[in-house]
């Protein structure tokens, strides 16, 4: 598999051949990756396949209780195969003065790969439903991350325990190692089950409560009643969802003081690129009005600087074609949002939407 990726990152058509022998493998993922590097060769897109619905549900269900937001990354419902990581380098890089030669970047790329994925094995991650805390702040709050793949989940308890010396630790029937980072956990659970949960406080980390869900296999939902209602009316086949419930915590930051709820939707659409869509709404529609007026401006003034920016720094075209296609509307409370990502760009949604939030807010002072 980790020939195939690398086969896929160089783009060699001369490797076609041996690639095209691989696609007929017994093994199903030796198959894919077979597939995959050669859509990648090819220019081609390879559509890979993703969990079952029911086992989507159940991983929604074993997120905690308290909490304001919930969504889903799929990086498998739509893949370019392996070369992108490198062309989006290259792009990202232009014609900076003493930036490495395409091909030496190439080689780096394909060597780091290699080194990781000795220690890795394979690993594919085909959805990660991640879930945060509705009270969030300097010393309050938490993340939950269920990731579902297919890797080497004794492989991985290995490194996280003598490569990023991890402290061992025991809740809710699952084995966590504490990474270097400050109060974040990581559970290998299984080859396909991986879990991730970290906060600024390890005393409002619900590990335990996590725990208890993932070994029982779910159980009953405990997202609440409002996040639910949202989760029965959203459309999440998408590459990228996420729903959020305002509360006062979050309202802190300016820019999320006039919505009661917002969703997000990131689709991939037939011309390659993804089509990013949130929506929020609030009872406010003045208020909802002047926020939308104040991001229209901050807009404006973002696309003047990067565009200023691409004519020393080539990589800044891809922002500023991002920046063209953000149109921003408001009526009745009603606050749309919507852009054109760039191919694959639904993975920087979902960071984006969680983590952005919390920073915002942590600098915004509360009410005396």
């Amino acid at each position: 598999q980790l020939a195939l990726r690398a086969l896929g990152e160089l783009k060699d058509e001369a490797a076609l051949p041996v690639i095209e022998k691989q696609v007929k493998s017994r093994d199903p993922l030796v198959a894919d990756y077979a597939k995959a590097a050669r859509a990648a060769i090819k220019g081609e897109k390879h559509q890979r396949a993703v969990p079952r619905e029911e086992l989507l549900r159940q991983d929604l269900a074993c997120l905690p209780s308290g909490l304001g937001v919930i969504g889903r990354l799929t990086p498998s419902s739509a893949s370019g195969g392996g070369g992108n990581l490198i062309e989006q380098m290259k792009t990202l890089m232009g014609d900076i003065e003493g930036a490495p030669d395409p091909k030496e970047l190439e080689a780096q790329i394909v060597g780091q790969l290699g080194s990781v994925m000795s220690m890795l094995g394979n690993v594919r991650v085909s959805a990660i439903t991640v879930g945060v805390s509705s009270e969030i702040g300097d010393d309050e709050g938490f993340v939950v991350a269920i990731a579902r793949g297919i890797y080497n989940h004794e492989a991985v308890n290995r490194m996280l325990g003598e490569n990023l010396g991890g402290v061992r630790q025991r809740a809710g029937g699952l084995v966590y190692h504490e990474l270097e980072s400050d109060n974040f956990y990581a559970a290998a659970v299984s080859d396909e089950l991986f879990v991730i949960a970290g906060g600024p406080n390890r005393d409002s980390i619900p590990l335990a409560e996590v725990g208890e869900k993932v070994v029982a296999g779910g159980g009953d939902f405990a997202i609440g009643k409002d996040l639910a209602m949202l989760l029965d009316r959203a459309d999440t086949s998408g590459a990228a969802w996420a729903l959020m419930t305002v509360s006062d915590s979050y309202k802190q930051a300016p820019f999320l003081a006039p919505f009661d709820t917002m969703v997000m939707q990131a689709k991939e659409s037939t011309d390659g690129k993804t089509k990013l869509t949130l929506k929020a709404s609030g009872k406010d529609a003045d208020a909802v009005g002047g926020v939308v007026a104040e991001l229209n401006e901050g807009l404006e003034q973002a696309r003047e600087e990067v565009a200023e920016a691409a004519d020393e720094f080539p990589g800044a075209k891809m922002v500023a074609d991002v920046l063209k296609s953000v149109s921003i509307s408001s009526e009745a409370g009603n606050a749309t949002l919507a852009a054109d990502l760039p191919a694959g760009g639904a993975g920087s949604v979902l960071p984006m939407m969680f983590f952005g939030v919390r920073a915002d807010a942590a600098v915004v002072p509360g009410p005396d």
